[in-house]
């Protein structure tokens, strides 16, 4: 009879586990979506406080001194550079 009592308890204890699982999936589910975004959004270059540039003829960046460069950076095109 002791064993009947404890074999109630482990379907009990299975279907919670399967319960909280599908929980944990719908979060992280929902959570990795949003995250590429948000990961989207800082990848930007003027998200950072940078503007995009076109090359020069040379191929070169046409920032300011004082900036950084950074090639096809963000939303930049292919032949552009984030200047932050």
């Amino acid at each position: 009879m002791a064993m009947e009592g404890g074999m109630w308890w482990i379907i009990i204890g299975a279907i919670v586990a399967i319960i909280v699982a599908g929980i944990i999936l719908f979060i992280i589910k929902g959570g990795l979506s949003t995250s590429k975004e948000n990961i989207d959004a800082l990848a930007s270059c003027r998200s950072q406080g940078g503007r995009c540039v076109d090359e020069d003829s040379a191929g070169k960046s046409q920032c300011n001194s004082n900036e950084a460069s950074y090639y096809k950076f963000g939303e930049c095109s292919a032949t552009e550079y984030c200047c932050i």
